[in-house]
């Protein structure tokens, strides 16, 4: 078995391995759509590029394993792609990608780093044991509206967010996320035509928020609901939720809007399904914090 960064001429095996195991549950990794167009996008836009990112397993010149890792220094967090592995050796070719991730600095050391994949994974959860990651409490469940159920959504509006709301916006998504993967400022840095927050406002006081985006396949995402304490069981949520899915399937390519919401939010789950959203997949994450010495 052989472990090395992935080669220039690589990706598309690398695409390959990833969208033949997504669809089985028992391989399915959070973070990867599930078509390969979607997934080679995705990996094109690693921030620190792909080429720089994935490690690779062969076996007798077969690739058969992949791990990739995305890193944000500011933050301190790394979110590790797979392992995804098409071997009867799972565990061994694993635990060789993550050696190797972190001797070839594909992982960068002293971050936290999280795994992220279906609950029918055992395997990823087993590795997540081994390495001394810690379940975080908790599932995700993922939901998904289709183009064609487009007629059946209800006429509600909310506002693009606008300069004046911008440290109100970072203010409340702070407080509703405090430990997220992207801070306030960092989604404005990333607002163009075809990813923008929705608000909802009174008096000009922000009440409520949501994030929505085309990811890299081509579909609608909203990454973020928040609403403000005060404001909570006042319908803010719903407005928000079907103003930014009419909008994002108002663009012809998008097939579906997805969403993920924790299981234990029955409130937001009520919510998405008299929406219309149906259940996809449940997914749990895992966290490993560096240690002191690190």
């Amino acid at each position: 078995m052989h472990i090395r960064k992935i080669a220039p001429d690589e990706l598309e095996a690398v695409v390959d391995l990833i969208a033949r195991l997504q669809p089985d549950e028992e391989h399915h990794i959070g973070y990867f759509g599930m078509e390969a167009d979607d997934i080679r996008q995705y990996l094109l836009e690693f921030t620190h590029g792909w080429e720089n990112s994935i490690v690779v397993a062969l076996h007798r010149e077969q690739l058969v394993g992949c791990l990739a890792a995305e890193w944000d220094t500011e933050i301190g967090r790394a979110w590790l792609h797979g392992p995804c592995i098409d071997h009867v050796a799972w565990h061994i070719i694993a635990d060789r990608l993550y050696a190797g991730a972190q001797a070839l600095d594909v992982l960068p050391a002293s971050l936290t780093e999280e795994l992220f994949g279906d609950v029918v994974n055992v395997k990823l959860g087993a590795f997540a044991r081994r390495h001394h990651f810690r379940k975080i409490e908790g599932h995700q469940a993922v939901f998904r509206f289709r183009r064609d159920q487009l007629p059946t959504l209800p006429s509600l509006d909310a506002d693009l967010l606008d300069v004046p709301f911008h440290n109100a916006f970072i203010a409340l998504h702070k407080k509703t996320f405090p430990q997220t993967y992207y801070t306030g400022q960092q989604i404005l840095e990333k607002l163009v035509e075809q990813n923008w927050v929705f608000i909802v406002t009174q008096n000009d006081t922000l009440l409520g928020y949501v994030y929505a985006k085309i990811d890299t396949g081509g579909e609608g995402y909203l990454d973020f609901v928040g609403v403000a304490e005060h404001a909570r069981r006042q319908g803010i949520g719903r407005r928000l939720v079907v103003a930014a899915t009419r909008w994002l399937l108002s663009y012809e390519n998008v097939p579906q809007v997805n969403l993920t919401v924790s299981s234990t939010n029955r409130a937001a789950i009520e919510l998405y399904l008299k929406i219309g959203y149906e259940h996809l997949w449940t997914l749990t994450a895992y966290r490993k914090r560096p240690s002191p010495e690190e």
